[in-house]
This record gives C-alpha cells, sequence and structure tokens, in this order.
C-alpha cells in the first residue's frame, strides 16, 4: 500500500511532503539479460514529474532478482530525504548475493539517524579470495562514505582498517589496512603458487 502526506496548499506548488510504501515486494527473472541490461531498461530519460517528493518511506520490502550473470534476494526498510538526497534510516539484510564472481552471504546493515550505522557480512569470496566475519562503522557525510573500525577473518588471520570514498562518479577512494596472523600457507594452497614459491623456516 502507498500513503501520501501533504499540505493542501503545497499540492499548489507540486510538492508531496512524504511517500510511505509498506511491504513491496519486487521478483524479477531475467533468463537471458544480464543485470546491466536490466538497468538500461530501467533508463526512461530526463523525464520531470509534476510533483516533488520530499521524503519517501519504504517498509519492510523484499527483492528478489534472478538474471543472467547474478542472484541478489534482499529485505529492507528505508526511508530517504530526496530534497537533500540523503538517507533518514536503513535496515537492510541480503540473504545472498551472485554477481560477476563475488558471493555474499548474510549481509545486515543499519543507519539509525541517516548518518551513522553498522554493517556485518558472513561471509565474502571472489575467485579464491575469501574472508569471513566482516564489520565496521559506516559514516555518511557530505556525499562521502567513510567505513570505520573495519575488521575481518581472511587466511586464517585477521585485517583491520578504513576506508573513505566520494559518493561520485569517479567514486575515488582510500583504503589503509592492517594485517595480522596471516597464514602464508594457506595462501599458497589455496592459490596453486607452490610451484613459484618455496617456503622454509620453523
Amino acid at each position: 500500500s502507498t500513503i501520501s502526506m501533504y499540505r493542501f496548499s503545497s499540492l499548489f506548488k507540486g510538492i508531496i511532503s512524504r511517500v510511505s510504501i509498506e511491504e513491496p515486494s519486487v521478483e524479477i527473472t531475467l533468463a537471458k539479460e544480464k543485470l546491466a541490461d536490466f538497468s538500461r531498461m530501467l533508463d526512461l530519460g530526463k523525464q520531470r514529474s509534476p510533483f516533488m517528493v520530499g521524503q519517501i518511506n519504504f517498509s519492510d520490502a523484499s527483492v528478489n532478482i534472478r538474471a543472467k550473470d547474478a542472484q541478489i534476494r534482499a529485505g529492507f526498510t528505508a526511508g530517504v530525504d530526496l530534497l537533500r538526497q540523503m538517507p533518514l534510516h536503513l535496515s537492510l539484510s541480503i540473504d545472498t548475493l551472485d554477481i560477476n564472481g563475488l558471493h555474499l552471504e548474510d549481509l545486515s546493515l543499519g543507519l539509525a539517524d541517516g548518518a551513522v550505522g553498522n554493517c556485518y557480512i558472513k561471509r565474502l569470496s571472489y575467485g579464491k579470495a575469501k574472508m569471513a566475519d566482516i564489520g565496521g562503522k559506516i559514516i555518511f557525510a557530505d556525499k562521502a562514505l567513510r567505513l570505520d573500525s573495519i575488521s575481518a577473518r581472511l587466511l586464517g588471520g585477521r585485517i583491520s582498517g578504513t576506508l573513505d570514498a566520494k559518493l561520485d562518479r569517479e567514486f575515488n577512494y582510500t583504503l589503509d589496512l592492517n594485517a595480522s596472523q596471516i597464514a602464508l600457507d594457506i595462501l599458497v594452497s589455496d592459490f596453486k603458487l607452490s610451484e613459484k614459491i618455496q617456503m622454509s623456516g620453523s
């Protein structure tokens, strides 16, 4: 269901202050198309709506997408200030995501006040690279994203650090990581480097 909140006088100005959408469900199956092809199908050009929406809220939304190169199953509750282009609140859970060789399981992300929140991913893999128990603090400010106190299990050890990124077309970012107790024998075994690397010692 959809609920729109507005002041009667604001309609003459073309302004709807808030739109709420409850329990929307989206299921898309693309047998032959890739996810990027579907995204281009949704590009309707720069068509201007007669009304301007201030805030939009989604409650208990579910998404299930199957494409030639991707599978996504997720649910979320969210609020967005469209005028300021900023999130107000977000609760996102992704059960599974497979896209272009990237596999993700059990992601949970929460933003309480639209600017600061926490993220956790149970498992993440890309090819032979695998990480688990990935967590960190998320901060949005001035169209920038910061992941602070990042921590994850990798190759028998742990990595930690920070990520700073600009949310623009170039998506420039700076990643600072530290690693401890990484098992090089697991690295050699998983990536089949035994013929290229010789290890010795005790």
